[in-house]
């Protein structure tokens, strides 16, 4: 992966299904998601940056855990993550994933509306990622898949790096219908190490960006340690460049500068 200009600011994402199907999932989403926290704080300490962490759950609902605190200052356990991604109910994906989206947009705003003009003068990058972990298709929202396509393509139009993590599904041609790049799409098996192979991979992937690393997708190892063997063989092949009508994706049921805190 080729490297540039390490981000100053980082406004990191992360949307959860904790819908009634995740259960087979135990307690690998909670534990993913701690290390992913724990991972965004030691990575910006290393790059020497500063940043926003958001963090949403989501069942028949959309629940904000975390709302644009500090990375550094965020202080989570792991009763917490249990908690927040205990699965119940159904699946609000595409109004949960839009508004998060929104809120990363605002995020980065903010930061470029009220940053002072000495620091302005210096050209701070900001980069935002987001990750988006589900087992399944909407069956709660309002906002079509449409709309969600729509908006992960917006996101990424403005630089915002996006990945897209399915359960026991074709994630690379889910993802491709709902906006997100092929190689930042990442499928993954119910079974424990599979669960935690992909969670520990989209941390690293994220990290790397955050890094200043350039063409950040997932490798081959990473596809084969992720996902069950019923997709192995197909992991592979190109994606296909039609996907099917949108009706049929419903179902029934060097370190930078350090910049001051915003």
């Amino acid at each position: 992966m080729s490297s540039n200009k390490i981000p100053n600011i980082i406004i990191a994402g992360f949307t959860g299904d904790r819908s009634g199907s995740m259960s087979s999932l135990g307690n690998t989403p909670s534990n993913g998601l701690k290390n992913w926290i724990d991972e965004q704080k030691q990575s910006i300490k290393d790059n020497g940056q500063t940043g926003k962490m958001f963090v949403s759950c989501f069942d028949s609902n959309h629940i904000v855990r975390i709302d644009g605190e500090n990375i550094e200052d965020v202080d989570v356990t792991i009763d917490e993550c249990r908690e927040w991604m205990r699965p119940d109910s159904m699946t609000r994906l595409y109004d949960s994933a839009i508004s998060d989206i929104d809120r990363l947009v605002k995020a980065k705003q903010d930061y470029e509306k009220n940053m002072p003009r000495s620091l302005k003068n210096l050209d701070p990058e900001i980069l935002v990622i987001w990750a988006c972990l589900t087992d399944g298709h909407d069956n709660e929202s309002e906002s079509t898949v449409e709309d969600f396509r729509n908006k992960v393509k917006e996101a990424r139009s403005l630089g915002i790096k996006c990945f897209f993590l399915g359960a026991n599904q074709d994630a690379v041609m889910t993802g491709d219908r709902y906006g997100f790049d092929t190689n930042q799409c990442l499928t993954f098996g119910a079974a424990p190490e599979q669960s935690a192979n992909a969670l520990r991979s989209v941390t690293q992937v994220m990290r790397e960006a955050s890094a200043g690393s350039s063409n950040i997708g997932f490798t081959q190892l990473m596809r084969e340690t992720s996902a069950p063997a019923s997709f192995n063989n197909y992991i592979n092949q190109t994606p296909p460049q039609v996907s099917p009508p949108f009706s049929m994706l419903r179902a029934p049921a060097h370190a930078p500068p350090m910049i001051p805190r915003c």
